[in-house]
């Protein structure tokens, strides 16, 4: 790919909105052949940022913990945490501060979720596109 080629896509990703997308979809009949000979203009500019690392605390899976945790106890005490859980029906004080240490371990497994992410395309572009297509009912008629 050139890097002609690689602007005139990111500059495409810039108009093609998930809406636009969404709307163009419900406006072709499905199971209709559909042949095109099409040109797109594209005027603009387009920008790419630099990458840059993020936390993505949503791939953080708090179920790793209580995975881990409940696979140290046998088959008897896993049964018996379970009955104690259920018939649990307040907040007493000896469970409030084991929340704040499950918060807290919850939190070092979000804090372990740094990744790498591209830079955010920005900038404005207009496009037209030149019609050159027919579909099957138009090529019968």
């Amino acid at each position: 790919m050139t890097k002609h080629e690689a602007l005139s896509l990111l500059a495409m990703k810039r108009v093609l909105t998930t809406k636009l997308l969404a709307e163009a979809r419900t406006m072709v009949t499905p199971g209709v052949t559909e042949s095109l000979d099409i040109t797109v203009r594209l005027q603009g500019q387009v920008k790419v940022g630099l990458a840059y690392d993020q936390r993505q605390p949503a791939k953080a899976d708090p179920w790793t913990l209580l995975t881990v945790a409940l696979s140290k106890l046998n088959g008897v005490t896993l049964e018996s945490l379970t009955r104690e859980a259920v018939a649990l029906d307040h907040v007493d004080l000896l469970v409030k501060p084991l929340k704040k240490r499950a918060a807290e371990a919850i939190q070092a497994i979000k804090d372990s979720t740094n990744a790498r992410c591209n830079g955010k395309l920005t900038g404005t572009v207009a496009g037209s596109v030149t019609k050159g297509f027919s579909t099957e009912a138009e090529k019968a008629a």
